[in-house]
């Protein structure tokens, strides 16, 4: 009934064990990888996933092309770094879909061997289960999600998507600077420019809504350090905007 989609480059710590969750819902499962340098591909591979190596074309474009290259049209995407839950699991398995639904998955992010429970990372509901006839994936730079979605009911499913995100802090540190920068492209190409506030309170409010009003401080120490990371991306947003302007002479 069902065809999993994982896109991944550079996941060998985490795709066999992402795989085998995958296989416990369906008998086909399909890897988009997008030029990894690691044992990624010949992993998957002897997992018994059918894989593709795809150059990369965004969040949205490699997973359309897995989408498009599924044997069934009921497709669950997730990352090569993700684990379906024993309890999504059952979930999935007894779920009979319905037409013009898509259905989110709570993905729970393991931070540093730690799993985070508040700082806004959780709970984090995604539309990760859909009919590829109905809808499919936006172009976005970043945070891609699926399209059309307004005419479609939105139905969350039990039990967790286990994100294993960031390994270490340094990690964290090294995606923000990703991040930043393709949040900075789609700035640029929407015609927007951060504000003034955001230049000189977003690094503030960033610490200020991960760490309090989101509930950081119950994660403990991870919970502070990613308030301090986000107060990070903020900064990180602002100059990668400014450093695309003056090179590009705009």
């Amino acid at each position: 009934m069902y065809s999993v989609i994982i896109i991944a480059r550079n996941e060998a710590k985490h795709i066999l064990a992402s795989i085998e969750s995958a296989f416990k819902v369906t008998d086909d499962v399909v890897v988009v990888d997008s030029g990894s340098s690691d044992d990624t591909v010949t992993i998957a591979k002897k997992a018994g996933a059918r894989v593709y190596e795809y150059g990369w074309h965004g969040y949205g474009g490699n997973k359309n092309f897995g989408n498009q290259q599924a044997k069934n049209d009921w497709i669950i995407s997730i990352d090569g770094d993700e684990i379906i839950s024993p309890a999504l699991i059952d979930t999935i398995n007894q779920l009979i879909p319905e037409n013009q639904t898509v259905y989110q998955l709570n993905s729970m992010v393991n931070y540093a061997g730690r799993w985070i429970k508040h700082s806004g990372w959780y709970p984090r509901w995604k539309h990760r289960m859909f009919n590829r006839k109905e809808c499919k994936w936006n172009d976005a730079l970043v945070h891609e999600d699926l399209t059309p979605l307004d005419d479609k009911k939105i139905i969350r499913l039990k039990g967790d998507l286990l994100h294993y995100s960031y390994s270490s802090i340094s990690e964290h540190k090294d995606k923000v600077k990703e991040y930043a920068h393709l949040k900075a492209r789609k700035w640029i190409e929407q015609g927007k420019r951060p504000s003034i506030g955001k230049r000189y309170l977003g690094p503030f409010f960033n610490l200020l809504k991960t760490y309090v009003l989101k509930f950081g401080f119950l994660d403990g120490k991870a919970g502070w350090t990613i308030a301090r990371i986000d107060a990070t991306m903020a900064r990180e947003e602002i100059s990668q905007y400014d450093r695309l302007i003056k090179n590009s002479g705009l």
